[in-house]
């Protein structure tokens, strides 16, 4: 029963009610129904009968048919034309509001309809604009979104890719796994740079076969950010490398019969006739002859042999499709999966690098090698280093315990692994990347397994990541004497062994001169990394551009009073480490205000203690001396992360020095502090 049906029965009910009251009431005295009671009930029910009239007409009717009309302009049916009238009422201004909210919205629709049709015919432009541009390519180019689906794909990739079309999922052209890892790959390269480094992020490079088997495809792929730098999807660029791989398989081949199946023999053959050398008993003619020829044919044999494998180990990465790769892409993709697969716990320690080859095969050479290190060693904690050398990027596997006899590190070369292009041994990936590892010893009980990888095209470090160590603080020498002497306790770490401590090396940038003029909260930048039990822990860092006003950035830099509780909470209680305590004063005197005091070192003092007699103790100078490659470290998080290589040499060379636990430091400091004090007052 609709609204009006009810108001009609109430008022019906009432007018009958009313109509017969006086009745009633002359029942209820005991006097006689006269004709003032019959009149005073007809018109009680002609009054409601008004009444109802009334409200029927003016208010129930009109509200009716503004309804309907609204209904109708909601439906789309009549969102074209104006509210319809809705004749003699008594809603006041409501239809009128109502009406012209109806017009502005339809004004409004009409306006993002054409907005739509504008930005249509744009984007139909635009790619008709791509769709020249890209015609004539020789590379099959192919769009797509995060599910991998097409967008847009140019001529070469219809005679390339048979069946590619918009719509279609391009994991069904081409094994999924491998567009899945370049996109993981392309994803951790852009969660380390953040959204500031998109020119940083690049592109990666992947080898597949076809969906027939019978082509080799090369695969490029790129990201494509939307607003807000926010993946939307990624450009794959592709080509076959069938007759590439076809002259590579051969010489892979002869390469392994000369390199690894002869080189025994001929060690041996060499080794006989040296020894036929010492024997006196045979003829003095006889025996030199042979042996003369013998040892010529091998040295021979031998030279070629290696020259041979030298140019087969140059040309096979050239063949083979590599790209400089960074380490925590490869490091994702591998603590990801070693956590799935064997429940493994992998810890990224080291500064990231660049690196070049091929990530998707050295992912599954490494997995291989960590499954065979858990069953051997039965660990599941591992930690992987990065190192940079002078002619390569080592990869370090470390663990707790014994390094890895050679024998059976060469059964584990041997095993086979799954790559995108077929089964192949972990020795023959590590042969493409002229890689031969090894096992050693390390400090604090550890051992690591070395894989050596080729150095990256690309500079490690560029003028857009590193912009200058800044200025040296603007507090003389006895101001920060005199703020060491009053931070150089221990707490309840006295008697705790450096090495196994934990210690928060921080960098923070404040603008020149602030400290001196002490105005030290005027903090513009803030990194850190921790360090733990000798490690340095990469993966557990902190780093936070801070904006100048106390209400945040357009950039969206938060404000200090943001950044310190987060600081806070990241740090802990771990022990402070600075090289040089002039810039981070404002952040240990907030601290000290809460009641807090947290404990500090200083790897400057640290390093007038070990080297009294150097002038020099800036961080670059003194990173030098202790033989770490500074490159250009020079954003906040690459000084902290210098700071703490620097500590970690540093607490090596105290522990030569008979200085190991942090007790005995800080005594070694307040002492060093208060003789200097002592000069300068004398």
């Amino acid at each position: 029963m609709s609204d009006r049906s009810w108001i009609a029965l109430i008022f019906a009910g009432l007018g009958l009610a009313g109509s017969v009251a006086p009745a009633a009431v002359a029942l209820w005295t005991g006097e006689p129904l006269g004709w003032a009671e019959k009149v005073s009930g007809v018109i009680i029910a002609g009054l409601f009968a008004m009444a109802w009239s009334w409200v029927d007409h003016l208010l129930l009717g009109p509200s009716a048919r503004l309804a309907a009309d609204i209904q109708d302009w909601l439906t789309g049916s009549a969102q074209e034309r104006p509210l319809g009238d809705v004749g003699l009422h008594s809603l006041g201004a409501l239809p009128d509001v109502v009406g012209h909210l109806c017009d502005a919205a339809r004004i409004e629709r009409q306006g993002l309809r054409q907005a739509a049709r504008t930005a249509s015919d744009r984007a139909q432009e635009q790619r008709a604009w791509l769709d020249v541009a890209l015609r004539d390519l020789a590379e099959c180019v192919v769009v797509c979104d995060l599910d991998h689906r097409v967008l847009f794909h140019n001529r070469a990739a219809e005679r390339l890719l048979a069946g590619v079309a918009s719509g279609f999922g391009l994991g069904a052209l081409v094994p999924r796994a491998s567009l899945d890892h370049a996109l993981d790959c392309l994803k951790a390269r852009l969660s380390t740079f953040g959204k500031d480094g998109e020119g940083l992020v690049g592109t990666t490079v992947f080898a597949c076969p076809s969906r027939s088997g019978r082509q080799l495809l090369h695969g490029q792929m790129s990201l494509v950010l939307g607003p807000r730098r926010v993946i939307t999807g990624y450009v794959a660029v592709f080509r076959d490398m069938s007759e590439n791989w076809a002259d590579l398989d051969p010489r892979d081949a002869v390469r392994q019969a000369l390199t690894r199946d002869l080189r025994g023999p001929l060690g041996s053959l060499y080794a006989a006739a040296q020894m036929l050398t010492d024997y006196p008993d045979m003829a003095a003619a006889d025996r030199s002859k042979f042996v003369g020829v013998v040892a010529e044919e091998s040295v021979r044999m031998s030279n070629r042999l290696e020259a041979m494998a030298a140019g087969s180990s140059r040309s096979a990465p050239e063949a083979w499709p590599m790209a400089d790769i960074h380490f925590s892409e490869v490091y994702a993709s591998i603590a990801a999966t070693l956590e799935h697969r064997l429940d493994i716990k992998l810890t990224m320690v080291g500064v990231p690098l660049w690196l070049h080859g091929d990530s998707h095969s050295l992912m599954e050479a490494f997995l291989a090698l960590f499954a065979a290190l858990h069953a051997h060693t039965g660990s599941s904690v591992f930690d992987m280093e990065c190192m940079l050398g002078d002619r390569r990027v080592y990869m370090d596997i470390n663990w707790k315990g014994d390094p890895v006899a050679d024998h059976r590190l060469t059964h584990w070369l041997d095993a086979e692994i799954n790559t995108a292009l077929g089964p192949q041994r972990v020795r023959d990936v590590l042969d493409r990347h002229d890689s031969e590892p090894w096992s050693l010893s390390k400090r604090g009980g550890f051992a690591a397994l070395r894989v050596p990888l080729p150095l990256a095209r690309r500079a490690q470090f560029t003028d857009a990541e590193w912009t200058g160590l800044g200025s040296p603080s603007s507090l003389t020498e006895a101001d920060i004497r005199a703020e060491l002497l009053v931070r150089a306790n221990v707490g309840a770490f006295a008697g705790r062994k450096l090495d196994h401590m934990a210690f928060l090396a921080v960098a923070v940038v404040t603008p020149l001169g602030a400290a001196q003029a002490g105005d030290r909260r005027r903090i513009t930048a803030l990194g850190a990394v921790r360090i733990e039990d000798g490690r340095l822990l990469t993966a557990r860092s902190f780093e936070r551009k801070v904006a100048a006003d106390a209400e945040g950035s357009a950039d969206g830099k938060p404000p200090l009073a943001v950044v310190l509780p987060q600081f806070w909470a990241f740090a802990d209680d771990a022990v402070l480490a600075f090289h040089g305590i002039g810039s981070a004063l404002g952040l240990l005197e907030d601290r000290e205000g809460q009641g807090i005091h947290p404990l500090v070192v200083d790897t400057m003092m640290i390093s007038s203690l070990l080297d009294p007699i150097e002038p020099d103790h800036s961080l670059e100078e003194t990173a030098r001396r202790l033989g770490i490659r500074v490159g250009d470290h020079r954003t906040e998080i690459g000084k902290a992360l210098i700071t703490a290589e620097i500590l970690i040499r540093q607490i090596d060379r105290l522990k030569e020095s008979g200085i190991h636990d942090f007790g005995q430091l800080m005594d070694t400091v307040r002492g060093r502090l208060a003789r200097a004090e002592a000069l300068v007052e004398s």
